[in-house]
């Protein structure tokens, strides 16, 4: 087996080739046509590579016949486990939602039914797949799952998921805080949480991300898909093979890593650019020694023996002005990042893993998206935000060309950053700081040690939830000899309280819950609107009794009779209700909670006395009341603005 060298010439890398297979019933169709490129392209450079097959694509005749007529030997067959309308009849489950929205988190993963439901889903799609490929499959995965039914296939013989990567906000699936890039085996308890064995269920992403501009990022743009990339104005000669070859050249003691691939349902243009990739990774493998194609087997014994301290570094490749680079150090008990921005060098994430931290997902159902959030002891990505009247609530601003200000700060390097591999396996970042003075942090496996102290840098303090006594990860900072260590403590047992208060950070899930008395609050946005025209705009902010959203499950909104209530949701953490009437009315608005009467209010439907003045004639009430809806709506026009 391959161990990682520790001499100073440059380790070559590894590539998976990974895709994945949809069928044609509904929800992102595959093609046949992209598969049988796909197929053909990767054949034609007699390369190893992983299918997984949708239930759908494993009841597609046509497709089966064109794996059977043209996959190689090297090709491998996996499940790609998302749940659509005919696996959940199939499996006797009732498919939640509706096919429009497919894609949602409590729709198409398994976190969205309950346990029992999960089983007979993996026991329809295991039985199809030992029925079309024989056997079970020793690969499967999905942009998400709960723990519970990976060791269910695990059972049945799963050696590798295939997980969504790091990602905030994309198509309700949101992953933060687990290991950003390698492989890892995996807790049993929770699959985002690395196990110190490597004996478990090997975890590795869907693509390679970009380690400066992923981290915090909203708009999907920066990883090696060209769907992702396209839409921050980037191109495949212009930022995928740098990241490529980035991702590969990861310096002393390190061997690259990378997975590629892409779904059969993509757009032609994508397949397109999928198709330069493979071209690409071609010919960089017969005229250099910085990559290789290896099969799911290679990738296996080659984490089986590769040293836990991993290290994952770039910088930022859209500009070359920008001055920024970072470095991931992940272990199986804490992950850090280091940023250089301009003339900064700050440690702005710090996340500790515990075994015994439990997967959320094992015992409940995902509502409105999928939020597997391992505890940051800090979070650089993190900015406070929020309606009127509402706590604020996690949003994520990319640490980019505007870094946020918050972290601990080190010396500001003069010299490149230098990283090199101990004989004991650690890790080493070294640099000599303006001044002059020589900086060195030593990574190992459990704490990591700096020859200078770290100082609290930017929007540090402000009651950040990981200060708190009752939070369940720590880190802990001890002196000796001027030199600095840094330790970590983690407490399993406060995480499920941590989670619902400090719900913002940890599970900003706006699920169903009641609403809480003392926290909730209605606000009419306005109190008069003109009758057969506009409407009244009424706000519900539901919020449970730590003060977080919820979608209420015991209020209830009446009005006067006559008038019309249009309730809009969305994943807005508010409910707003728009009230209509043809006729000028006075009207009382009352909330009830529990069925008891909460609050209440009274709008107005009024005649436009400026375009119908007949309507008014010499009545004083009516103008009077017309002068306070333009007053108002001069009012929320300047709000806008603000």
């Amino acid at each position: 087996m391959w161990l990682v060298a520790v001499s100073p010439i440059k380790a070559v890398g590894d590539l998976l080739l990974l895709n994945q297979v949809r069928g044609r019933e509904c929800c992102d169709a595959g093609s046949v046509e992209a598969l049988q490129k796909q197929i053909e392209a990767i054949a034609a450079n007699d390369y190893p590579a992983i299918f997984l097959w949708r239930y759908d694509a494993m009841t597609d005749e046509e497709m089966l016949q064109l794996w059977r007529q043209q996959a190689t030997d090297k090709m491998t067959a996996g499940i790609w486990l998302e749940v659509t309308p005919q696996l959940a009849q199939d499996a006797g489950v009732q498919y939640r939602g509706r096919v429009e929205t497919w894609y949602q988190a409590g729709q198409v993963l398994l976190v969205g039914y309950d346990k029992h439901e999960r089983e007979k889903i993996i026991e329809t799609i295991y039985q199809q797949y030992n029925e079309v490929f024989a056997g079970a499959p020793v690969i499967a995965g999905a942009w998400g799952i709960d723990s519970e039914s990976l060791q269910i296939m695990q059972q049945q013989g799963l050696q590798i998921w295939m997980d969504v990567r790091e990602q905030v906000g994309t198509d309700s699936y949101n992953h933060d805080g687990g290991p950003t890039h390698y492989p890892y085996f995996a807790s049993k308890n929770w699959y985002l949480v690395p196990s110190e064995k490597n004996d478990g269920l090997l975890i590795i992403k869907h693509t390679i991300t970009d380690p400066l501009l992923n981290y915090g990022d909203d708009s999907s743009s920066y990883t090696a898909q060209p769907n992702d990339y396209e839409r921050a104005g980037l191109t495949t000669e212009t930022y995928w093979k740098d990241l490529l070859k980035q991702a590969m050249n990861q310096g002393e003691g390190q061997r690259g890593w990378a997975v590629m691939g892409l779904e059969n349902s993509m757009a032609s243009s994508y397949q397109q650019e999928y198709q330069k990739q493979l071209e690409f990774v071609a010919d960089y493998e017969r005229n250099s020694d910085q990559l290789q194609v290896i099969d799911w087997q290679a990738m296996l014994a080659r984490f089986r023996e590769e040293p836990k301290i991993r290290l994952y570094q770039g910088k930022n490749l859209t500009s070359d002005e920008a001055k920024e680079k970072v470095w991931w150090i992940e272990t199986p008990r804490y992950r850090l990042r280091l940023r250089q921005s301009a003339e900064l060098m700050v440690l702005d994430d710090v996340r500790v893993y515990d075994e015994n931290f439990e997967d959320y997902y094992n015992q409940r159902q995902a509502e409105n998206g999928l939020w597997q959030i391992v505890p940051p002891v800090m979070d650089g990505s993190v900015v406070r935000a929020g309606q009127p009247g509402v706590p604020a609530l996690k949003v994520y601003g990319r640490s980019g060309d505007v870094p946020l200000k918050r972290g601990w700060q080190l010396p500001t390097p003069e010299s490149e950053v230098q990283t090199s591999r101990k004989a004991d396996g650690s890790l080493s970042l070294s640099y000599q700081s303006v001044g002059g003075k020589m900086v060195e942090l030593i990574f190992g496996k459990e704490t990591w040690t700096s020859s200078v102290e770290l100082a609290p840098w930017g929007d540090f303090e402000g009651n950040w939830p990981w200060q708190q006594v009752d939070y369940p990860s720590q880190q802990v900072i001890t002196e000796q000899n001027h030199h600095y260590q840094m330790s970590y403590s983690s407490t399993p047992e406060k995480l499920a309280l941590a989670r619902e208060k400090y719900q913002a950070v940890l599970l900003p899930e706006i699920a169903s819950a009641p609403a809480n008395k003392e926290t909730s609050k209605l606000i009419v946005n306005s109190h008069y609107a003109l009758a057969g025209k506009t409407p009244v705009r009424i706000l519900w902010f539901a919020l449970n009794e730590n003060g977080f959203p919820v979608r209420a499950s015991n209020s209830e909104l009446s009005t006067t009779a006559g008038v019309e209530v249009h309730e809009f949701a969305g994943n807005d953490p508010y409910i707003f209700y728009d009230l209509t009437s043809n006729k000028a009315l006075s009207v009382k608005v009352k909330m009830k909670l529990d069925g008891q009467d909460w609050q209440e209010a009274k709008v107005y439907f009024i005649n436009d006395c400026q375009a119908d003045k007949e309507s008014c004639g010499y009545n004083p009430v009516a103008w009077w009341h017309f002068l306070h809806f333009k007053l108002e709506q001069k009012k929320l026009a300047a709000e806008s603005q603000d």
